[in-house]
């Protein structure tokens, strides 16, 4: 699983946001505690969508930990932000 790149993360074409998601998801099928560990090392880096798709298929507790971690981190993130386009 080291092929798993943190370079995408900054990324903000959203297709390639829930991707990165879509391959931590199946990869926690079979390694769930990497994926949790490569996803509680990049909280701040990684978008929601992608968060969302990591956690997915994780342990409800392990997945219960990282979200409320991840309610912790720090406004401002540099991919973690809602889009500007999408406005009410």
């Amino acid at each position: 699983m080291a092929h798993v790149r943190a370079a995408m993360l900054g990324e903000k074409e959203f297709f390639i946001r829930k991707a990165i998601g879509w391959v931590l998801r199946e990869a926690s099928k079979r390694d769930p505690e990497w994926v949790a560990a490569w996803t509680a090392r990049h909280l701040r880096e990684i978008s929601g969508v992608t968060f969302r798709e990591a956690v997915r298929r994780l342990p409800v507790e392990t997945a219960d930990q990282l979200r409320a971690r991840r309610e912790s981190v720090p406004a401002g993130r540099a991919s973690g932000s809602r889009p500007q386009e999408i406005r009410g």
